[in-house]
This record gives C-alpha cells, sequence and structure tokens, in this order.
C-alpha cells in the first residue's frame, strides 16, 4: 500500500470468484475422468489433457470466449479496476455462462457414467 495504490476490494472479490469458477471447471472434468475410468492416475493425465486441449482451443480468440480460459481477461480487469462488471458485458457474462455449461455437462456426465458403475 506504500508503493502502490491499494487494490479495490470488490474487484478482487470479483476475480476471486471468477478464479474459482475456472477451477471448478477443471475440476468437474478430473471428477468425470475419475468417474470413468476408476483410476486417480488416468483421471489427472486426462484432466490434464482436457486442459492441453481448451488450452489451444483458447488460443483461437473467437473461441477463447467459449472456454474456462476466457475468464481470465474479465477477472484481470476487474481486480485492477480499469473495468466493472456493467462495463464488461459479453466479455463476462459469454464465458460465464459456457463455464457453467462445461461443468453442468461434465457432472451430467459423471452421473450417467457413474449410475451404469457397479460398487
Amino acid at each position: 500500500a506504500i508503493l502502490f495504490a491499494p487494490p479495490e476490494i470488490p474487484g478482487w472479490i470479483a476475480m476471486a470468484i471468477l478464479a474459482w469458477l475456472a477451477l471448478a471447471a477443471w475440476a468437474s472434468i478430473t471428477f468425470l475422468a475419475s468417474v470413468v475410468t476408476g483410476s486417480a492416475a488416468a483421471a489427472a493425465g486426462l484432466g490434464f489433457v482436457a486442459l492441453l486441449i481448451l488450452s489451444i482451443v483458447s488460443a483461437v480468440p473467437a473461441l477463447a470466449l467459449w472456454t474456462p480460459a476466457g475468464l481470465t481477461t474479465p477477472a484481470a480487469a476487474l481486480a485492477t479496476g480499469k473495468a466493472t462488471v456493467s462495463s464488461l458485458g459479453a466479455d463476462l457474462w459469454v464465458p460465464i455462462i459456457a463455464t457453467i455449461a462445461l461443468i453442468g455437462l461434465a457432472l451430467a456426465g459423471s452421473l450417467l457414467a457413474f449410475r451404469r458403475r457397479e460398487l
């Protein structure tokens, strides 16, 4: 605080929520891989492969908004105070909705796979 201006607390809270949402997407994908494979090592490997694939997809600017990586730009803008939730518009809401949809699909796939698995 002595060298730099103190950060905006609401912006940092918004950044933390967006980071949590992105991490929840990776956790749900890894959970799906765990249910499908039944092995922790295979689930970690498939989670890492999913991370690589989505990272490559997010390198395409038109597709970046539709991945969890699309949350990083609005999160940084909110944390630094360069933007507000209302000023970001679709740059904020499209990745949020897409990430929530990805989480929902991964958890639904996990539920379907788990129901078919014998205990």
